[in-house]
């Protein structure tokens, strides 16, 4: 079982805005307590998707510019907060209360260098 506050964070080189880049997810998105990190199609902007608790939150600095980011996702009970290279990318009250998980599997992508994701 997984409660909030729980921070996500990750450092990432991502080249190509041209599609959704997924960091790392938690949950299948059926599930209320699913939560994905990753940088929004076409414009690269660091996103979090919380399907069971108020959608998208995208912050407005594109972490898809070919070089080394830090990005984090801070998950309280009723807040979500996001940064990007120590600094605050969004700041955020919930619409409801974040549920607890009863726990599932955590994804993080991985692209080589010859493309194929793993």
């Amino acid at each position: 079982q997984v409660s909030v506050p729980i921070t996500v964070e990750c450092w990432t080189k991502l080249a190509s805005k041209d599609a959704f880049n997924i960091l790392i997810a938690s949950e299948p998105k059926s599930s209320a307590t699913h939560w994905e990190m990753y940088s929004y199609s076409g414009s690269g902007l660091f996103s979090v998707y919380l399907p069971g608790c108020g959608g998208e939150y995208r912050s407005d600095v594109n972490i898809a510019d070919d070089n080394w980011h830090h990005v984090a996702m801070s998950l309280e009970a009723k807040r979500i907060r996001l940064f990007v290279d120590g600094k605050l990318a969004v700041d955020k009250p919930l619409p409801s209360e974040f549920a607890t998980s009863k726990g599932g599997a955590i994804a993080i992508s991985w692209k080589g260098a010859s493309g194929a994701r793993a």
